[in-house]
């Protein structure tokens, strides 16, 4: 017998797939009203103590949130109603995870005395690379909630 073409989706698929984008659009702006005018007063104040590391530790925190809500909105939702053990994928984190952590926090551990002393966090910052740093902390959030599933209860 013949599958037919079109798959079709039922009404409280069809409403949360286009409801995700609409929420994910009102948090982006919701974030870019609120946290964004506070992200600011946070780093005027920072330019007249000459100490920027609340600041970094701010913006970190806030586009690592970021990344983490697009992520637990998009794919981390869906696993909640599966049924299975929860699992872990390390090598996504290793291979991604950590070299995205470590651009995501290059203005904090320049800060610390032993990591600061890396050539690479130095370049990244003379460099004007803030907004590889901003992405990165976006992507890392991203990356640490993508990596948490559910496997069928089938599977060992």
């Amino acid at each position: 017998m013949n599958k037919p073409l079109r798959q079709t989706i039922s009404l409280k698929d069809f409403a949360w797939q286009n409801g995700k984008y609409l929420i994910l659009l009102i948090f982006l702006i919701l974030t870019g009203y609120y946290f964004i005018p506070f992200l600011n007063e946070i780093k005027l104040f920072s330019t007249k103590t000459y100490e920027f590391t609340n600041f970094y530790i701010a913006q970190f925190l806030l586009f690592f949130s970021l990344g983490l809500v697009v992520g637990f909105i998009d794919l981390f939702i869906p696993e909640l109603n599966k049924s299975g053990t929860w699992r872990i994928k390390i090598i996504k984190l290793v291979v991604w995870g950590v070299p995205l952590g470590l651009i995501a926090l290059t203005n904090v551990v320049i800060r610390f005395p032993l990591l600061g002393s890396l050539q690479l966090f130095h370049i990244l910052t003379s460099m004007g690379f803030e907004e590889l740093v901003i992405a990165s902390q976006i992507l890392f959030g991203y990356t640490v909630i993508s990596s948490v599933y559910k496997t069928s209860g089938n599977s060992s």
